[in-house]
C-alpha cells in the first residue's frame, strides 16, 4: 500500500517526548506504540494509540495529533485481506490524518500528515488531492530524502493527470537533489513519458508472444509486442497506447480475464 512511503522519522517522536507538555504516561505509550509500528506489531500499535487518543485525560493537541497519525499509520500499513479492506483501512487512515490537522500539529508533524494524506488520495485514484497534498508537505519535510520522495510522488500524479510536462519537471529535480540513487534511476526511467500502456506478459520466444497477440486482438485488444531495452531477447506483450489513466485501468480489467498480473506503465 505505501510504495515509496515516507517513514516516521526516529527524531520525530524523540522531539515531541522532549517537550513536557504531557503526562510520562502519555510519553511511554506513544513512544511503544511508535516502536511497535517499526517492528509491524500492528495489532499492539493500534491499542496504544487509542489507549491515548480515548484517554480520559486532558491531552494537549500535539499529543492527540501524534496519536492520530500513529493510528493512521496502523491502519494504512497493516495486511489487508481483501480490496474491500483495504479500502476500508485507507479512509479510515485518511480520516486520521485530517483529524490530527486539526489539532495543531507541529510544522514537522504537519508535513507528515499531509504526506499521509496525498499517499491515501493517490491509492483513492483521488488524484487532484493527492497533488495538492504532496505539494502541501514538500516545504515542511526536513529530511532531503524525504523532500526527494515527495518530488517523486509530485512527478507519479501528475502523471496519472496526463500533465506530462510537469510529471518531467519533477522527475529531473528527483535526478538532480540525489544523484546516483535509486530512486533517481527510477525518476530518469519514468522520464519522457507521453502514453500509458497495460503490460500483460513477458515472453521469451517471439512465437508464442504472437500467438498472444493474435488472441488478445481476437478479444478486440489492441495488443502488440515490443523488445525488452534491458533484455532485447524478451518479447513485451503490451495493450496501448491509451491516453489516459482511466482508459488504462478499464483496459487493465478487460486484459485481467488472460493475464490477471498486468500493470499499467508508467
Amino acid at each position: 500500500m505505501r510504495n515509496y512511503q515516507l517513514l516516521l522519522a526516529a527524531g520525530f517522536l524523540a522531539m515531541f517526548l522532549a517537550d513536557g507538555c504531557q503526562t510520562q504516561q502519555t510519553r511511554k505509550v506513544l513512544e511503544s506504540g511508535n516502536a511497535q509500528l517499526e517492528d509491524k506489531q500492528f495489532d499492539q500499535a493500534l491499542t496504544s494509540a487509542n489507549q491515548v487518543i480515548l484517554s480520559d485525560e486532558h491531552l494537549e493537541p500535539v499529543a492527540l495529533a501524534t496519536a492520530l497519525y500513529l493510528r493512521g499509520r496502523v491502519y494504512e500499513d497493516r495486511p489487508k485481506n481483501d480490496t474491500a479492506a483495504a479500502a476500508r483501512d485507507i479512509q479510515l487512515a485518511r480520516d486520521d490524518y485530517l483529524k490530527a490537522l486539526q489539532n495543531n500539529p507541529d510544522r514537522l508533524l504537519e508535513g507528515r500528515l499531509h504526506a499521509g494524506i496525498a499517499n491515501v488520495a493517490f491509492n483513492q485514484d483521488d488524484y487532484l488531492t493527492a497533488l495538492n497534498e504532496w505539494k502541501n508537505a514538500g516545504g515542511m519535510l526536513e529530511k532531503p530524502e524525504d523532500q526527494a520522495l515527495t518530488l517523486f510522488k509530485i512527478g507519479r500524479t501528475n502523471q496519472r493527470l496526463g500533465r506530462w510536462a510537469d510529471a518531467d519537471q519533477a522527475f529531473i529535480s528527483v535526478q538532480q537533489q540525489v544523484p546516483g540513487t535509486a530512486l533517481a534511476k527510477r525518476a530518469a526511467q519514468l522520464q519522457g513519458a507521453r502514453k500509458f500502456y497495460v503490460r500483460v506478459a513477458t515472453f521469451r520466444s517471439a512465437n508464442d508472444a504472437d500467438l498472444a497477440v493474435g488472441n488478445l486482438r481476437g478479444h478486440g485488444l489492441a495488443a502488440a509486442r515490443t523488445g525488452d531495452v534491458a533484455t532485447p531477447q524478451l518479447q513485451i506483450l503490451r495493450i496501448g497506447p491509451l491516453d489516459n489513466y482511466r482508459q488504462a485501468m478499464s483496459m487493465k480489467r478487460q486484459a485481467a480475464a488472460f493475464y490477471p498480473d498486468a500493470i499499467i506503465e508508467p
